[in-house]
This record gives C-alpha cells, structure tokens and sequence, in this order.
C-alpha cells in the first residue's frame, strides 16, 4: 500500500474524482479534509493499492509525504489505522476516531 499526503487541488483540479472515499464504515465524524483509495498500474496485470490523504492544515501549499511502511505479511494499512494517519481504529476494529497525533 502507498499512503501520502499532497495537495489534492494540484491532483484533481476540478474538485472531482472516482476515487474519492465519501464515507468509510465506522467513521460517525466529520473529516475537514479529502481522501482517496484506488489502484495503480504496476505492471501488465498488476496494481497497487493506494490511500491518498490531503493535508489538514493547507492542502494547496504543504509538501508531498509518502508513507511506506509493513512488510512481509504485514500491510500499510496498520501504520495508517493505528500509528499517523489522520484516524485510529477502535480495539474491537468496528469505529474509527479521530487521532489527534496524526501528521496533519
């Protein structure tokens, strides 16, 4: 998986996308900012999975961050949902709140 955070206004000019999460299961909070999860062509047949999430603080001005991290047998999706990203998941895996420690 590929996490990064860049201005989605640089990406989609028009404010619209496919890929856009609207909504995730379990988040029952308003999010000040876009995200986004999708595929990439790798190679013939092949695809990465990717979660874009725009900057909270100034998405038309701050740096690009991607994020990689896990490893064999362990995803990204770990780090995004329980270390930095803008959400945490509940112990039982049924919510998300809000991660007041995220990188913004």
């Amino acid at each position: 998986m590929i996490l990064f955070g860049f201005s989605s206004t640089w990406l989609f000019p028009n404010n619209s996308h496919p890929d856009e999460v609207k909504e995730l299961p379990g988040l029952n909070f308003p999010l000040n900012y876009k995200h986004y999860s999708g595929y990439l062509n790798a190679t013939k047949g092949r695809y990465l999975h990717y979660w874009f999430v725009e900057s909270q603080r100034s998405p038309s001005t701050d740096h690009v961050i991607l994020w990689l991290s896990g490893g064999p047998g362990c995803s990204s999706l770990g780090a995004l949902l329980n270390e930095l990203g803008p959400f945490r998941m509940s112990a039982d895996g049924k919510s998300l709140h809000n991660n007041s420690y995220s990188w913004e």
